[in-house]
């Protein structure tokens, strides 16, 4: 079986459709695909065209809100360069997906699967409590345009505004980073979409609501919300206690919250095979 990998996505910065296209026509021609199937494969190419461009459109995006002139370059320097994500680096990973597969052809093209872009302001131009300009950015609503992410890091950048709703797109998300930022609003009821998430990191923000729709995420391991003006229902904490993988859970200077003796929650606070913290122990 022959394997045609698409890696002349970008040209100029810019989406390359027609020679990808071309490339593809002539590799189903090569490798004798059925010409009933020949339609079905450039459709699925095309959709998978798009898909990227809509993931670089996140990027066009999240420039645009925030004051890039103070990002760190040495690691945005080489966004919309090189010839598809691969080249992009700076805390962006690119990885294979199959776009068509039979006995005869594979065609495999790139998307993003991970973003590690964690602090990219460089110090000392900004403090948590202190920021010298009101451009610290927003998470734009394409954020739910990278569909392929199993990671998402975006803590420690001063964002502001609310957690789009698209951010439940992200269906094979395992890890969601979004602590120490200044993000309010409520956490979008589309999260309980994310049930392949193990790491949610929401602490040290201003978030407020109740936390309902964190119960659908049975697979958790980590949650810490701490640090925000949640509402935390007896219901729903007594829901996460209950799921045995949640070995870690912080949930401290929030909205009151008393733990009732003899709950769930208070077992896996008094466990030592948990960590789970009601209160800052530092305090």
């Amino acid at each position: 079986m022959a394997t045609l990998r698409l890696e002349n996505i970008f040209k100029n910065g810019k989406p390359n459709y027609l020679e990808i296209e071309k490339e593809v026509k002539d590799a189903l021609e090569k490798y004798g695909v059925p010409l009933r199937e020949r339609l079905t494969v450039t459709k699925a190419v095309k959709n998978h065209l798009n898909e990227v461009q809509a993931e670089r459109q996140f990027f066009l995006d999240l420039q645009q809100s925030a004051q890039t002139s103070i990002w760190d370059k040495s690691r945005t320097s080489k966004w919309f360069t090189g010839k598809d994500f691969s080249a992009w680096k700076g805390g962006i990973t690119a990885e294979f997906q199959t776009v068509y597969k039979s006995s005869k052809l594979m065609i495999l093209i790139r998307h993003i699967t991970r973003l590690d872009l964690n602090r990219l302001y460089l110090a000392p131009h900004f403090d948590l409590e202190h920021p010298v300009n009101d451009r610290r950015g927003s998470i734009p609503a394409s954020i739910g345009n990278l569909k392929y992410l199993t990671k998402l890091d975006l803590c420690f950048n001063f964002l502001r505004g609310d957690i789009p709703s698209q951010i439940g797109n992200l269906k094979n998300l395992e890890i969601l980073k979004l602590e120490f930022n200044q993000l309010h609003g409520k956490i979008p009821t589309t999260i309980k979409n994310l049930t392949k998430l193990t790491y949610l990191a929401l602490d040290h923000n201003r978030l407020e609501g109740n936390i309902s729709m964190l119960s659908n995420l049975k697979d958790l391991t980590l949650l810490n919300i701490h640090e925000n003006k949640l509402s935390l229902s007896k219901a729903t904490m007594e829901t996460l206690a209950g799921y045995e993988g949640l070995k870690q859970c912080w949930f401290y200077r929030n909205g009151s919250f008393s733990v009732a003796p003899g709950s769930m929650v208070e077992k896996r606070i008094k466990d030592s095979k948990y960590s789970w913290k009601a209160e800052d122990n530092n305090e």
